[in-house]
């Protein structure tokens, strides 16, 4: 026979290695999992999320009620292994009477050490439970679904009833949500100003005019309390979040297509067309240092 594990081994060693990875994550099991989250209070303990996975991974199996602890899912590992002997093959005396259960315990054995280990993936502060939050994040950040519907199977995205009333001259070409002042930039293309719009209700608090070229993008510096753009004019200028009237105006050697505003050095970043990084000194309101980087023809 072939070296292998004798019983008493953990779920991961019964299972064949295509039932150890994660179990495959449809849009109906997600939405009964996530009912299940719902109808607890939010949380699920590790007992509770490996029931409730295992209902929907396995129903002929385990019905309706998900009898299955994760104790109980454990323990079908050595079942597995002592059934299917050494080395995890099943003996010539045992093939026929028990290869069919061994097959079903390994699989099942596998599902469930694969959803402990993401019960445990994603309780990282061992709280013994979990929220459903908790849990669509961790899919995502895996990429479990292994395609690009998958943040659609667990979030669900509803239209809006409040909707944009304005009439816009041109495209919009972008849209910035400015988090502290709680506004929502509206930049169109081929436009000089920039719209300011309450997120609420989707109605425009301001229209500001100041620069002389299309405006690209934006950014909140919150140190200063004020709005930075950048337009098509190789400027970047600095903006009253308040009053909205233009403080500063500093320019480029080229246009600026990015900003980003730095809280840990207080720095303003922007990424040139050319590809060239720079950084603005925010107190002296001017270029502090330049690099160069990886621009493609």
């Amino acid at each position: 026979g072939r070296p292998g594990s004798h019983g008493g081994g953990a779920a991961a060693q019964a299972a064949p290695a295509e039932e150890q990875s994660a179990p495959n994550l449809s849009p109906e099991l997600l939405e009964s999992v996530q009912q299940d989250f719902e109808g607890n209070n939010g949380s699920l303990s590790l007992d509770q999320f490996v029931k409730s996975m295992m209902r929907s991974l396995e129903p002929n199996a385990y019905g309706e009620s998900g009898g299955l602890s994760a104790k109980h899912a454990l323990r079908l590992a050595p079942e597995a292994t002592a059934a299917a002997g050494p080395g995890g093959f099943p003996s010539a005396a045992a093939a026929s009477s028990s290869s069919l259960r061994s097959k079903d315990s390994a699989r099942l054995a596998g599902r469930a050490s694969g959803v402990i280990d993401m019960f445990q993936s994603v309780d990282v502060h061992s709280e013994g439970s979990i929220t459903w939050e908790q849990v669509s994040n961790y899919l995502i950040e895996t990429g479990m679904s292994g395609g690009e519907s998958f943040i659609d199977n667990i979030k669900t995205y509803e239209a809006s009833p409040t909707m944009d009333q304005s009439k816009h001259e041109h495209a919009v070409e972008k849209l910035v949500y400015l988090e502290q002042p709680d506004l929502v930039a509206c930049l169109s293309s081929n436009t000089r100003s920039f719209r300011l719009y309450d997120p609420k209700r989707c109605t425009i608090r301001n229209e500001v005019s100041g620069h002389r070229g299309s405006v690209v993008n934006c950014c909140y510096v919150e140190s200063h309390n004020q709005i930075a753009t950048t337009a098509a004019d190789m400027t970047i200028c600095m903006w009253d979040s308040s009053s909205l009237a233009l403080r500063n105006r500093m320019s480029a050697k080229d246009v600026q297509l990015c900003l980003q505003y730095d809280r840990s050095s207080r720095s303003l970043f922007s990424g040139a067309i050319d590809g060239t990084l720079s950084r603005w000194d925010m107190q002296n309101m001017c270029l502090a240092e330049q690099r160069r980087g990886q621009h493609k023809q």
